[in-house]
């Protein structure tokens, strides 16, 4: 039975290695523009963005009592159930950073209650 189990673990070896040597490359056609230039189809079309506005909201566990195993004086006075948070960050993009990204100043907000 060992010799069996050999001989088809040397077939399959056989058969990968020759599979492997015999593959020819693989060749992609595609353009040889780079992505990052301005040219690509999409980029003329649109509009530059200047502004970004995010709205945030949904559950909301703080986790103040870490420092003492999880049983601290916020699980004792509040609790340990979630609550809602609501959030929005408006955020102005002044300068572009060609290849890089975008830098500039940005202003947000948060609510939630627990009494």
């Amino acid at each position: 039975m060992r010799a069996a189990a050999r001989l088809s673990c040397l077939v399959a070896s056989s058969v990968a290695l020759a599979s492997a040597l015999l593959a020819s490359p693989s060749r992609a056609d595609v353009p040889v523009t780079d992505w990052r230039q301005s040219a690509r189809p999409m980029a003329s079309n649109r509009t530059p963005q200047r502004f970004f506005v995010e709205l945030r909201f949904g559950a909301y566990r703080p986790d103040v009592d870490a420092e003492f195993g999880g049983d601290g004086p916020y699980k004792r006075v509040f609790g340990d159930s979630s609550q809602f948070y609501l959030g929005t960050e408006f955020d102005w993009q002044a300068l572009r950073i060609p290849y890089f990204g975008t830098l500039g100043p940005g202003l947000g907000w948060g609510y939630t209650k627990r009494s």
